[in-house]
């Protein structure tokens, strides 16, 4: 794995690495919020997961 080669971890518990998922066009984010928060609960530690959404900042 590139990762292993680079000395690279890519842990939830890494506040600092940001992740984006690209929907296909003709997917809604309505149709997978759901299954976004509940992975965000599983995995990601506590004090992250209230983050601002990206689109938060875009006009």
């Amino acid at each position: 794995m590139n990762l292993d080669f680079f000395g690279r971890e890519m842990s939830w518990a890494i506040p600092y690495i940001v992740n984006h998922i690209t929907l296909q066009p003709d997917v809604n984010i309505a149709h997978v919020e759901d299954a976004i928060s509940k992975i965000i609960q599983k995995n990601v530690p506590e004090q992250s997961r209230n983050m601002t959404p990206l689109s938060h900042f875009i006009e």
